[in-house]
């Protein structure tokens, strides 16, 4: 599991911009790492969503790197309160991480055990 925690730190630091601070106020700081961790557990959530919907393993990296592309629409119909809004941009973003964000090699990644302990879909627990 520990490359999986090196993989998230990473994310935050990476996609999340949480690799340097402006600010020299600790409460901000905290309350900016949480922000990002809640936003990568939200973008996981959504990623995991789309692999049982669609049954297709999807790449957490490239739906962090692809953030830009459909994260900012989603959290702006929260903040706006916009239900439909939120609905289709949650469609659009589905649609786009399906069609982008897929696993590039599934078959390899389960055959080298790089989707053991529990990180595999659990669509495939039934095979």
């Amino acid at each position: 599991m520990r490359w999986q925690v090196e993989l998230l730190f990473k994310e935050c630091k990476s996609h999340n911009s949480l690799h340097g601070f402006n600010t020299q106020n600790a409460t901000l700081q905290e309350s900016l790492i949480w922000a990002s961790l809640i936003s990568t557990t939200l973008k996981r959530f959504v990623t995991g969503c789309i692999e049982q919907i669609f049954k297709v393993e999807m790449s957490t990296m490239i739906v962090s790197k692809t953030t830009v592309n459909w994260w900012y629409g989603l959290l702006e119909a929260i903040v706006q309160q916009r239900r439909k809004g939120l609905v289709n941009q949650m469609t659009e973003a589905c649609e786009f991480l399906k069609e982008n964000a897929q696993r590039a090699h599934p078959k390899r990644d389960r055959q080298s055990g790089i989707l053991q302990y529990a990180l595999e879909p659990a669509f495939y627990a039934d095979i």
